[in-house]
């Protein structure tokens, strides 16, 4: 089952005579806020892609303090008519925090073999980790699958101390392992400073072996009191396809309090 973050309006038209691909964002409606607390704690940005090109993208004007932001922006793409139906679109939607952090939100894709003169489409906000799922079993050329969506995080085994939701898919063209920590869930309480028990702030953080020797490292934001906490980040790190087979990753969820302890690995 899609887990839905919105909806998206946008529109996309070609024009042949200047060999120019302009795709306008219209506005987006019921966009997840970042806390229950907080009403309409979300500034979005968006990123258009046009795939299977990955590393550049157009980015809209940030909106501040928003659900339902309107956009009313063109993003302009240089390309022949003849080459149209090798590409497709990607509209990714971030929350922009603090210290420039891009939260991933989700994403709408579409393929230009389906057409290039849409008016005012309307295409619901699909989670990053649907969109990993749904690429892998689809075979798409621009991405070679290593897995996607380890789920079985929902239901952690008797004994430990939570689970963990991650995707992972590997760009061989590009050289490139994406790694979406998304949730964990049932993470064990801790002691609070009354000496009852409350429930911890964790980050989550990756790390690239090869053999035995770490290479790369990355980590979420803190998401403060929660049992169940929503990371909704991706990294990409760069990896050569001939290593694959010497490379391991070790994600640990850790206490965000001096020092940090870890909750999970």
């Amino acid at each position: 089952m899609h887990s839905l973050q919105g909806r998206l309006w946008f529109s996309v038209s070609y024009t042949a005579s200047e060999e120019k691909l302009t795709v306008t964002i219209i506005k987006a409606k019921k966009l997840p806020q970042r806390s229950r607390d907080e009403p309409d704690s979300c500034d979005p940005v968006i990123r258009v892609h046009l795939l299977p090109d990955q590393r550049r993208y157009l980015q809209s004007h940030q909106k501040k303090n928003t659900c339902n932001p309107r956009f009313d922006e063109e993003f302009s793409f240089m390309i022949p008519q003849r080459r149209l139906s090798e590409h497709s679109i990607r509209i990714s939607v971030y929350d922009s925090r603090r210290n420039r952090k891009h939260v991933p939100l989700g994403m709408v894709t579409h393929s230009l073999r389906a057409g290039v003169h849409l008016t005012n489409a309307v295409r619901d906000i699909s989670r990053v980790d649907d969109e990993l799922d749904s690429g892998c079993s689809a075979g798409s050329a621009s991405t070679s699958c290593v897995r996607a969506a380890a789920a079985a995080a929902a239901a952690p085994a008797a004994g430990t101390a939570g689970g963990l939701l991650v995707g992972l898919t590997y760009n061989a063209g590009l050289r490139r392992l994406t790694v979406a920590i998304l949730e964990a869930v049932q993470l064990e309480s801790v002691s609070g400073s009354g000496g009852g028990a409350e429930h911890p702030s964790t980050y989550a953080k990756v790390t690239m072996y090869h053999h035995t020797r770490g290479i790369q490292s990355r980590r979420t934001e803190t998401v403060r009191n929660s049992s169940c906490p929503k990371y909704a980040e991706s990294f990409t790190l760069q990896l050569p396809a001939d290593a694959l087979s010497a490379i391991h990753l070790r994600i640990k969820v850790k206490q965000r309090r001096p020092p940090a302890r870890r909750v999970g690995l």
